[in-house]
């Protein structure tokens, strides 16, 4: 399954940069996210706690960033024993003040949550990731009215 989609910030890219690399930032964006801790190997382990139509539970998926070249490129490889995400994401500065960041992602599943079907999993899917961003974005406006008021 291949989806992708493109967001526009009211930050520079730098900005974007560092929350998506800041794991307090990225765990309060991801949707069901309870945890997330660095492994000794470099990859982050993150545990969630989700609901994908009829399926919920806990689960825990491992992330490899790959191809990192700041502030412009990242490629994600999230792997869990029956899925594995390859996303390749580029932050491209519009101006001084504003960022765009494109992604794509292409998805192998297996098991109970490919038996949802393509059609649903990648509305989830799609769900999730705007869920993600327009968090980000959430955290970094409160961030940044928080430093006026200082």
């Amino acid at each position: 399954m291949k989806f992708n989609g493109k967001v526009k910030f009211d930050q520079p890219a730098d900005t974007i940069w560092e929350a998506l690399h800041d794991t307090e930032v990225v765990k309060n964006a991801v949707p069901g996210c309870e945890g997330i801790s660095l492994e000794d190997n470099g990859e982050h382990q993150v545990h969630l706690d989700v609901a994908i139509g009829a399926i919920k539970g806990s689960y825990t998926c491992n992330i490899k960033w790959e191809d990192v070249n700041a502030p412009h490129h990242f490629f994600i490889i999230a792997k869990r024993w029956n899925a594995t995400a390859k996303i390749d994401c580029k932050l491209i500065a519009s101006n001084e003040d504003t960022c765009q960041l494109a992604w794509n992602c292409e998805a192998e599943v297996s098991g109970k949550i490919a038996k949802i079907g393509s059609t649903i999993l990648g509305g989830v899917a799609k769900h999730m990731a705007n869920s993600f961003f327009k968090r980000i974005d959430k955290q970094l406006q409160v961030e940044k009215e928080l430093q006026l008021v200082e």
